[in-house]
């Protein structure tokens, strides 16, 4: 009986949580999604860094050529309007739609399917300085040790 009330507790909790969303979207005259039904483009989240996208509670969940489709939770908040400005600075026109704060953490999850960008392979080894002179001290250690053997 305790689990079931609860289960509905919880749903009351989402459902009101995404009538807010409804509400603030209708209120800045911009579409609501909801964003906990649909995917997300690991290609678009990878737009913005995701310390950055949950700073400003933003997920870019659609890149189709120079076109982004932007998740917000308050078009408003300074630090979404950072990340606007950064986009478009990029030359990418965005398309701002409002989410609940639900709907971003789960769009914020798929972060973990991001593959790490990597240097390019150019037959080269880079060593930075610090790391040649750590080896350099540890050279001479290793063949002071062996002089006094």
């Amino acid at each position: 009986m305790a689990q079931e009330l609860g289960g509905i507790l919880s749903k009351a909790r989402r459902e009101a949580e995404e009538r807010d969303a409804q509400r603030r979207a209708t209120k800045s005259g911009l579409s609501y999604i909801q964003l906990a039904t649909l995917p997300v483009e690991i290609d678009a989240l990878d737009l913005i860094p995701e310390e950055k996208a949950k700073a400003a509670q933003v997920a870019a969940i659609e890149h189709k050529n120079k076109n982004v489709v932007l998740a917000v939770y308050d078009p408003a908040d300074p630090a979404t309007q950072a990340i606007l400005k950064e986009l478009e600075a990029k030359g990418l026109k965005i398309k701002i739609v409002v989410a609940s704060l639900t709907g971003l953490r789960h769009a914020w999850e798929s972060y973990t399917f991001i593959v790490p960008k990597t240097a390019p392979i150019t037959g080269r080894i880079n060593i930075d300085k610090e790391r040649i002179e750590a080896l350099k001290k540890k050279f001479e250690r290793g063949r002071k040790h062996t002089e006094a053997e």
